[in-house]
């Protein structure tokens, strides 16, 4: 039971496969620690143009729709855990990466692409959980 439940909670925060969710979760801690921006190039360096986060429960239609494009993976991405996101990196018009990561409240991205340039974001703790309060075209939370 232990060994399933570890593996539940590595695939939830992103621990698996390409280990992105647990790099995210890194940056972010040390972006913290030391006072900087956490940069997405280093959680993604690949060839990317545009980042989209989608909260919990988006529906793949959705997702779709928020791309501009079909994506064959929408469906088994969608997250369906409370307080995971989906980040989805794009270049043109195809997924380059996506994993799913609790490691951030990201609901500031939710809804509007990031461009590759824009990469840069502001992190905070507030109440114990890391969150996203800025980017360099948006501010998200004035805490």
């Amino acid at each position: 039971m232990v060994a399933a439940s570890a593996a539940t909670i590595a695939a939830i925060w992103g621990c698996g496969g390409n280990n992105q969710g647990s790099r995210l979760d890194t940056l972010a801690k040390e972006a913290l620690a030391n006072r900087r921006p956490l940069n997405l190039q280093r959680v993604a360096p690949n060839s990317w143009d545009r980042l989209f986060v989608f909260g919990a429960y988006t529906p793949p239609t959705t997702i779709e729709q928020t791309l501009g494009f079909k994506w064959k993976d929408a469906a088994n991405q969608s997250p369906t855990q409370d307080a995971v996101s989906l980040y989805v990196f794009t270049r043109a018009s195809s997924v380059v990466e996506s994993f799913q990561s609790g490691a951030l409240n990201a609901g500031c991205l939710y809804g509007t692409p990031l461009a590759r340039a824009q990469s840069d974001l502001t992190v905070k703790s507030i109440g114990g959980a890391t969150v996203v309060v800025g980017a360099p075209d948006r501010r998200c939370d004035s805490r």
